[in-house]
């Protein structure tokens, strides 16, 4: 059988027999001894945004790098340059996503079958029991991102980063050890997971049986790695933030800022003559800020500084404006069994992708799929694994579900009815058909209500419509004022609430409802002061979509 030369060793020893030439253009072998380049994405945080600006300059001062090393947010902007993406298309595409939204901190939230209750404190039952829930960014919305964007290029890797169109390593921290872990391999998405996995911001990720941080607290410049995978010159583009001492320290946000800032500050990394350093000034920058405005102005700042350092650099080469390879996309996809040993949950992946058989790869469906299956309370992690040789990839999904069983208890507030006591549960999976089951409990002086849904989750893939059942009890003293404006004596008005139906979930978070209602309630004739009961029947439709911090926008 063949032996099968790595991709890495032949491409070193390509840039041994050529000195390089291979590399560089003519031009510029006059000017510096040509050499394989490499490319190196510091972290930042937001700050690394500047990365797309300096990308742009590269592309058009010719200069294509033979590998890219990132670091924390240097590793989402070097895969996406990895795997193919211009400039251009890295700017759209960080314009476009929620990074403002999802890169925030927010308050516990509970499961969307409660509604836009914000709960104080969450319990979510795990391998160790419940858990108390803290304060944190959305990580579900956050992984299920980082699928989509890089699904291209996790499908030309097929688990070797060596396969992309640029050759690729992926920074992280192993926190055993403080230790340096270059990725080189497995899943794309989940190796840049871990690299910007920011202590007190995410959680760590869990890879084999090691457990990964932010690439920033052992490598923040990882100029040694990209010398290890054998570059001779490298390209540093440095986002990290100088010490200053005018600072406002009475703020928390300023704070936690400068935290993350030490985090990643290191002492500056080796360069020899030949190398190039692209420094960006980004002090006036926060970590965290992902608005519009930042990103406008950290792409702009990033694409000057670079042209600047790049006129003044004696290796760059004399060459036209480059255009990144996109790679050789597979044929066709499928779904195997993999790591998980979940077969049902596999099979809802399967039928989620729309792949209950081998199908021709449609990188713009597949990841709009990818994205509302992330969009869906079933699990917390969907990494893909692709791997094959050829026409053909083969997912092998590794997954993680959300937690089975959630409760809750919290305050809320209305003009009218004052404050109120809340408390909720919810099973992901009840015996019983697969039913996902929800409860909320509303006491208040005066209305108090029970709230219990059932809906059916195992027919996702199956049919674009969920089995939706709820039942609502109310019991409200009903507040009465004569038309001298004193309040009267209340009239307690019992209610009950039933509706049946089907539920879709859409994109953008949507969720729309086609519901047949029936509803009946007690009250008192104020007349005559009779018991009376009344009924109703009729239908409803309801389209609701709830933001991260479970605001009800629609």
């Amino acid at each position: 059988m063949p032996h099968r030369i790595p991709t890495r060793a032949l491409w070193f020893a390509v840039a041994l027999l050529t000195g390089g030439s291979a590399f560089l253009p003519v031009a510029a072998q006059g000017r510096c001894a040509p050499a394989p380049t490499a490319l190196v994405l510091s972290g930042g945080g937001a700050k690394g945004l500047a990365h797309v600006g300096v990308l742009r300059a590269l592309e058009r001062a010719g200069i294509r790098p033979d590998l890219i090393v990132g670091s924390s947010m240097g590793s989402v902007v070097g895969a996406l340059a990895a795997s193919g993406y211009s400039a251009a298309s890295i700017d759209s595409i960080a314009r476009t996503l929620p990074l403002a939204e999802v890169f925030r901190t927010h308050e516990p939230r509970g499961p969307a079958a409660w509604g836009s209750r914000l709960p104080l404190l969450l319990w979510e039952e795990g391998e160790q029991g419940f858990a108390i829930q803290g304060a944190s960014v959305e990580q579900r919305a956050i992984g299920g991102m980082l699928g989509e964007v890089l699904l291209r290029g996790n499908l030309l890797a097929r688990g070797d980063f060596d396969r992309l169109p640029i050759p690729l390593r992926v920074v992280a921290t192993n926190l055993a050890d403080r230790g340096i872990t270059p990725f080189a391999s497995g899943d794309l998405a989940r190796a840049v997971r871990a690299s910007i996995a920011i202590p007190l911001v995410f959680t760590p990720q869990r890879i084999g049986d090691s457990v990964y941080a932010d690439g920033g607290l052992s490598a923040n410049i990882p100029v040694e790695v990209a010398r290890r995978a054998g570059a001779r010159r490298v390209i540093v583009s440095d986002v990290t933030e100088l010490p200053s001492d005018t600072l406002n320290l009475e703020s928390p946000f300023v704070v936690a800022d400068r935290l993350l800032n030490w985090l990643f500050r290191q002492p500056d990394a080796e360069l020899d003559a030949t190398d190039l350093m692209i420094r960006s000034p980004i002090g006036a920058f926060r970590a965290l800020d992902f608005s519009p405005g930042a990103i406008d102005a950290l792409i702009a700042l990033g694409e000057r500084t670079a042209d600047s350092a790049l006129a003044a650099w004696r290796c760059r080469p004399e060459g036209a404006a480059t255009t990144p390879p996109l790679g050789r996309l597979p044929a066709v996809v499928r779904v195997v069994d993999g790591p998980s040993a979940d077969r049902a949950a596999v099979l809802q992946v399967r039928r989620a992708l729309g792949l209950e058989r081998t199908a021709p790869v449609d990188v713009a469906l597949l990841g709009r799929r990818l994205a509302r299956l992330a969009d869906r309370e079933l699990f917390k992690e969907v990494w893909l694994n692709p791997t094959g040789r050829g026409d053909t990839v083969l997912l092998q999904p590794t997954l993680t579900r959300l937690p089975r069983r959630v409760g809750g208890i919290g305050l809320s507030y209305d003009a009218e009815l004052g404050g109120r006591l809340w408390a909720g549960v919810l099973d992901r999976h009840l015996p019983l058909l697969g039913t996902e089951a929800s409860g909320v409990l509303t006491l208040n002086r005066f209305a108090s209500s029970l709230e219990v849904t059932a809906r059916r989750e195992t027919r996702l893939g199956q049919s674009p419509f969920t089995p939706i059942a709820r039942i609502d009890l109310r019991d409200t003293d009903m507040r009465r004022f004569g038309l001298d404006g004193l309040e009267l004596p209340a009239t307690q008005v019992l209610t009950a609430r039933s509706e049946v139906g089907l539920e879709r979930q859409l994109a953008l978070g949507f969720r729309l409802s086609l519901l047949a209602a029936h509803e009946s309630w007690r009250e008192r004739d104020l007349v005559d002061e009779r018991r009376l009961t009344r009924s109703t029947v009729g239908g409803a439709i309801h389209l609701q979509r709830l933001g991260l911090d479970r605001e009800e926008l629609a």
